[in-house]
């Protein structure tokens, strides 16, 4: 028998000038998680302790003139730092919005909807974490255009995105300058993703959601090992934390 306890600590700051709503703001914050882990394998009597940092994460986020929308989050847990989420919003009505860049969007709820500082330990459920290191990425972020529609009780999402995640030009953003000679970056560069997803959080039952996701990949990146896929899932949770902010 082998078990794990984990123990978190969560450190939230942020800093922001009080100003209304409609005008500019910068807003800066971040996350600390701490971890210590104890560990013992009954078999062989051998005990392990450990500590270690499982999150540090720097945010960025400025809103200008209540319609536009700017958020850069970094990584710090490994030896250098890396960008996560990097994109530009923009409000078209109460109800419909648009977001382009880097970002997580329509799919499996367990992976990354849900704020890190929300989940119920360290890490995500495993299912997640797999699905995400063999379709977009482990970390659950793709670069595309996403439009949103959100009402009280609920939302839905249409991500058109390259499928893939990675931040190598070679794999996304593919031509490298005007003068390339491979406009399409070769025959079996040339998919695309398109993903739909949605939540309902009815009135009738305080803190139920159901919802799901089906996406086509057609990109055939090395994640998948060149293979294009549909997935699809659903969820229903009761408990859950809504999405919160203007765009997200």
């Amino acid at each position: 028998m082998c078990f794990r306890l984990v123990l978190v600590v969560g450190l939230f700051a942020c800093a922001a000038q009080a100003q209304p709503s409609s005008a500019p703001s910068i807003t800066l914050g971040g996350t600390l998680q701490p971890r210590f882990s104890y560990g013992h394998h009954e078999a062989s009597g051998r005990t392990r302790l450990g500590f270690g940092l499982r999150r540090a994460r720097l945010i960025v986020d400025a809103r200008m003139a209540d319609s536009w929308q700017f958020r850069l989050q970094l990584d710090g847990t490994g030896t250098s730092a890396r960008i996560l989420d990097a994109y530009i919003g923009y409000r078209l009505t109460s109800h419909w919005s648009l977001r382009l860049g880097r970002l997580s969007s329509a799919q499996p709820r367990a992976l990354t909807l849900t704020s890190h500082r929300q989940i119920d330990a360290v890490e995500r459920a495993a299912i997640a974490e797999r699905w995400g290191a063999r379709t977009i990425g482990n970390d659950g972020r793709d670069f595309g255009l996403e439009v949103a529609y959100r009402r009280e009780q609920g939302r839905l999402l249409l991500f058109l995105h390259n499928g893939d995640g990675s931040w190598e030009r070679l794999r996304g953003n593919y031509r490298e300058s005007p003068s390339s000679t491979d406009v399409t970056g070769g025959v079996r560069h040339t998919g695309m993703s398109v993903t739909l997803g949605g939540a309902l959080t009815p009135k009738a039952v305080d803190g139920l959601e159901v919802g799901g996701f089906i996406s086509y990949n057609g990109a055939g990146n090395p994640n998948t090992e060149g293979r294009r896929y549909v997935s699809y899932g659903l969820h229903l949770y009761r408990g859950a934390t809504r999405a919160v902010g203007r765009f997200a």
